[in-house]
């Protein structure tokens, strides 16, 4: 039955029709969980759930999207937003290659690569071309731009260098001016009482 549900298992790829029920109504056990009881309150036209979803996507058909009758009704029963902002019906007059009702799986087979032929033949081009030898030249010119940040950056790396450079300096020169203050002091002493000898 399609629209019952089985135990999953490894070798049957088996899918359901998907669909809104009511199960928050009563507590179940963990093996119960997937039961469809209560019957569903809205079968989704089209999508399909299984125990692999790829497998689910792949049977599922995209009718619903195109249906404002299906889409109000799911957003009815999963959406918290106002109506004004639920979904719009896909315009099914601009299909081309597809029915609203194909499956995906088939919608893919019509559309994907099933096999990719591309051959690149360097040695005829070369043999065509015939050239002496290969050569890439890269012309960089230096924007307004470029400047601007080169200055920048080298404005912001100096602050930074200075920052942590400039407290040592300052030390360094106070250390440096305090040995020449005191020599220069103990040489106007020696001058003074040298002075005051004679």
């Amino acid at each position: 039955n399609p629209d019952s549900f089985a135990f999953c298992n490894q070798y049957d790829k088996i899918t359901y029709k998907a669909g809104i029920y009511k199960w928050a109504n009563k507590s179940r056990p963990v093996y119960q969980m997937m039961d469809p009881l209560p019957p569903p309150v809205f079968l989704i036209p089209g999508m399909k759930v299984g125990c692999v979803p790829y497998d689910a996507i792949l049977n599922s058909t995209l009718e619903c999207f195109f249906s404002s009758l299906c889409l109000n009704t799911t957003a009815q029963w999963i959406s918290t937003l106002p109506s004004s902002s639920w979904p719009k019906p896909l315009d099914s007059s601009k299909l081309i290659n597809f029915l609203p009702n194909s499956s995906v799986a088939s919608i893919m087979d019509g559309h994907m690569f099933e096999e990719l032929k591309y051959k690149m033949n360097f040695t005829g081009y070369y043999n065509a071309c015939a050239p002496s030898e290969c050569m890439r030249t890269y012309t960089y010119r230096n924007s307004f731009f470029y400047a601007i940040k080169v200055l920048l950056s080298l404005y912001g790396g100096l602050t930074v260098a200075l920052r942590s450079i400039a407290p040592m300096i300052v030390w360094l020169g106070s250390k440096v001016y305090g040995k020449c203050l005191k020599k220069a002091i103990s040489l106007l002493q020696k001058i003074q009482s040298v002075e005051c000898m004679f």
